[in-house]
């Protein structure tokens, strides 16, 4: 090993998986209207069909009908407001927790087969 070298952790692997995602693997975005319950998932917002940006929602308004996207280290903290025409997009994700659903596979993806 040379000077200015680190030697890999033997839990990280020589090399990283290429294979790319099927359907079947991926979730889809959906849109999402209770905006309510977004606080402090990470969204997507959309215009015209369009991304506008991808965010962390930090707060909603009384009424549900406008969010704050958290600041980001490029991006600072804007509201987005859906008398705008703006949409919020999630990706279905497993939430932590005892309480978490989780689905199998096949009941995820039965409308693919």
């Amino acid at each position: 090993m040379n000077a200015g070298q680190f030697a890999r952790p033997a839990y990280l692997p020589t090399k990283l998986a290429t294979t790319p995602r099927t359907a079947r693997e991926t979730m889809t975005k959906q849109r999402h209207t209770e905006w309510h319950r977004l606080i402090g998932a990470e969204v997507e917002i959309r215009r015209g069909g369009s991304t506008v940006r991808i965010g962390i929602v930090g707060d909603v308004t009384s009424d549900a009908s406008a969010v704050w996207i958290q600041a980001s280290a490029c991006e600072p903290r804007r509201i987005y407001d859906s008398a705008d025409g703006y949409e919020i997009w999630v990706e279905p994700r497993q939430l932590p927790g005892p309480n978490a659903y989780r689905m199998t596979r096949l009941r995820l993806y039965e409308d693919l087969i």
